[in-house]
């Protein structure tokens, strides 16, 4: 019997990410600049002016996310920077092995190509566990509509701190268009029974911010919101004309208890 290790609780978003809104800066502003010698991409940086809202929570994130389809650098700047310097993530880390294990490496970098037993006695060795009342965000599409409905994993779940890489993962490859929804899945735990594994931001495919949840978690709809009735998403098809297709689909904000 190994003592079960939990890891600390992170808020990715305690210190509140900043939306402002922004100038051009002036000629005179511009030459400034240059005299005070500030780095090249400094010299352009657009000037705050008002600030429009501090993002604090999962949720607030994933509605500015969606707003921006995914692609703001700042915000993903902002998220790689609280994990750098988050000391609780440095206690996650420690409780990682070093490298990543074989199968886990597998997973990450030939999904869907993997050996599922192989992860699922990886993950379980590792033997760590989410707190209760952690939050992680997965885009996909879950099929739980009714209130206190659940379902039982049967394959490892890929979840992120950022819900901008969640947004971008489930647009890529013409899922979104496939599934004909986006289901933003807003992940709270609990009870730490489940095993997980963190990938290290620093190694490979480290951008993706990624919890994996081992397969066999309890997942339980809490509640289920529209967020957009109609979102643009794509499909690059080069047998049709034209060869990009696009059409609408509803997003949903879906809030699942984890077990």
């Amino acid at each position: 019997w190994r003592k079960m290790k939990i890891l600390p609780l992170v808020n990715i978003f305690q210190n509140g990410f900043e939306v402002w809104e922004t100038r051009q800066p002036t000629p005179d502003e511009i030459i400034k600049n240059i005299q005070a010698k500030l780095p090249i991409n400094e010299i352009h940086q657009e000037i705050k002016t008002q600030l429009i809202q501090t993002i604090q929570t999962p949720e607030d994130a994933i509605k500015y996310c969606l707003e921006k389809n995914g692609y703001c650098n700042t915000f993903e700047n902002f998220i790689d920077d609280e994990l750098k310097k988050s000391p609780t993530i440095q206690q996650w880390l420690s409780l990682m092995p070093i490298t990543i294990p074989p199968n886990l490496l597998q997973y990450k970098t030939n999904y869907p190509e993997f050996d599922p037993s192989g992860v699922q006695e990886e993950i379980a060795l590792i033997n760590c566990y989410l707190s209760t009342n952690q939050q992680l965000i997965r885009a996909g599409e879950i099929d739980l509509w009714n209130i206190g409905e659940s379902l039982v994993t049967n394959t490892p779940l890929s979840t992120s701190f950022c819900p901008q890489i969640a947004l971008r993962n489930v647009n890529h490859g013409a899922k979104a268009y496939n599934y004909g929804r986006i289901d933003i899945m807003l992940i709270n735990v609990v009870d730490s029974s489940t095993h997980v594994f963190f990938y290290n931001p620093k190694q490979e495919m480290g951008h993706e911010k990624e919890v994996l949840v081992s397969a066999g978690a309890k997942l339980t709809l809490k509640k289920r919101t529209v967020l957009k009735n109609e979102h643009t998403v794509h499909k690059y098809d080069p047998t049709q004309t034209p060869s990009e297709q696009s059409k609408n689909v509803p997003v949903y904000l879906v809030e699942i208890n984890l077990e």
